[in-house]
């Protein structure tokens, strides 16, 4: 289903704060008991799947696992290379409407950031 899809989000790094903002149009769908948003925006590709207890990320090259129940060893995709972090989820919420996600990102012990994700979407006949 085509929808207008606006996303945030904000990256903490501890001394400084840095934030993605897109309002693109984009489709949703629920599979495989995961709601599934994907859009693309002048940053690449980006696919959000989510449902209660995980989230799969993918931004471009980048993809990334989060859950509720564990902590997750992943390896980023950077302009460096990859470069291994591991996922740690604060806060998830999220429907067919809105996500609203917080999470940590580890190298080692040492935090790398702390990530707001604020998403909602609506119909394009309540932009109109």
């Amino acid at each position: 289903m085509r929808k207008k899809i606006y996303y945030k989000a904000v990256f903490d790094y501890g001394s400084h704060k840095e934030s993605l903002t897109y309002e693109e149009l984009g489709d949703y769908s629920f599979e495989n008991n995961f709601h599934v948003v994907r859009f693309t925006t002048k940053d690449g590709a980006m696919r959000l799947q989510y449902n209660e207890e995980e989230v799969i990320l993918h931004h471009d090259a980048s993809h990334l696992l989060f859950s509720i129940a564990q902590e997750i060893d992943n390896d980023y995709s950077s302009a460096h290379g990859m470069i291994p972090l591991r996922s740690k989820v604060e806060k998830l919420s999220g429907d067919d409407q809105t996500l609203k996600f917080i999470y940590c990102l580890y190298q080692g012990e040492m935090l790398v950031s702390h990530v707001y994700i604020m998403m909602r979407m609506s119909d394009l006949s309540e932009d109109a």
